[in-house]
């Protein structure tokens, strides 16, 4: 007898449902595995974006102060000779001096003379991260208060003394005398007329052009000055010279000066001690002059230049930077 053919039921596809269900779970964890696989690239990409940006931010800071080495070194010129790259931990370092358009500061005001605008890019890194940054350098012989008018014109002949301040300066109308310094027509002027105990103080303010130094490191100012007494006996005149970063006064004293110089100024120097580590950005420049003593006297200085010794025989220095957005 032939066997009976029977139609699937019901009972017959009871697996279906779960095997339906497996699937479709290994489908989401799959899925999820994917995912996760995924956020944890980004995430490793992301430190490494992280880690090459700061690595070639770090190789831009060190072409700058190549560049400033070079300009110290007087084997290039903030015209000629300072654009090029070079490898270094393997990243690549460009300097770039793009000409006029760097003889600007960041504001677009010309720069003293003996600044100069530069231009360095780092490039490093599995991603080939890149970050430029521009500095205003300081070359050998550059001086900070440049724009303070070192030998306080404003400009030459546009004033009669007393009564005339030089742009930029926060000082008595009496503070200032025509009778010129060494190379200049102005002088910061001080005056005690009479005989007696008692002093007479001239105070004279500075906001600068900002620059920044790396610490530690000692700044230098030097002065030209005179001193013209009448009578013998206690005359001197007393210089204090502050530089502010903020509200923090770095201060230098010049001794005082016992003798009569009323031939011809005399130069001299005072020497800022930065301490601490790392940068410290400057922006305002005071003095005081102390007329002391028993006898009438009258004190002047002129010709302020700062520079940034760093330790060595160059004043070529970085005083500010900023990064620039590509």
């Amino acid at each position: 007898m032939m066997p009976r053919y029977r139609q699937p039921g019901r009972h017959d596809q009871r697996g279906a449902a779960a095997l339906m269900a497996a699937v479709f779970l290994i489908l989401v964890v799959s899925i999820l595995g994917l995912i996760t696989l995924r956020l944890a690239a980004t995430s490793v990409n992301d430190s490494l974006l992280n880690h090459d940006g700061v690595a070639a931010l770090f190789l831009a800071e060190t072409g700058l102060e190549r560049a400033a080495g070079q300009l110290a070194a007087g084997t290039v010129t903030c015209g000629t000779g300072l654009a090029g790259s070079w490898t270094l931990a393997g990243g690549t370092i460009s300097i770039a001096n793009l000409g006029a358009g760097f003889t600007t500061d960041f504001a677009g005001a010309a720069l003293p003379s003996g600044q100069c605008r530069v231009q360095a890019t780092g490039t490093t890194g599995l991603f080939t991260a890149e970050r430029s940054i521009e500095g205003v350098i300081a070359t050998s012989g550059g001086n900070f208060l440049g724009s303070a008018n070192s030998n306080f014109n404003a400009p030459v002949g546009s004033c009669v003394a007393p009564g005339c301040t030089p742009t930029g300066w926060t000082l008595p109308a009496g503070g200032w005398d025509d009778i010129g310094g060494v190379g200049g027509t102005r002088a910061a002027y001080v005056e005690k007329p009479t005989t007696g105990s008692g002093t007479v103080t001239t105070a004279g303010q500075f906001a600068m052009s900002s620059f920044t130094i790396t610490a530690p490191t000692t700044i230098t100012l030097t002065f030209d000055y005179k001193l013209n007494t009448s009578g013998g006996g206690g005359q001197r005149m007393q210089l204090t010279f502050r530089l502010y970063s903020g509200a923090t006064p770095y201060v230098a004293d010049a001794a005082p000066f016992q003798t009569s110089h009323t031939g011809a100024f005399q130069n001299g120097s005072v020497t800022f001690t930065i301490g601490g580590s790392g940068p410290i950005t400057f922006d305002a420049f005071t003095f005081d002059m102390f007329a002391t003593g028993g006898q009438p006297k009258y004190g002047w200085l002129d010709n302020l230049v700062l520079t940034s010794s760093g330790g060595g025989s160059s004043t070529a220095s970085v005083i500010r930077w900023r990064e620039r957005i590509q």
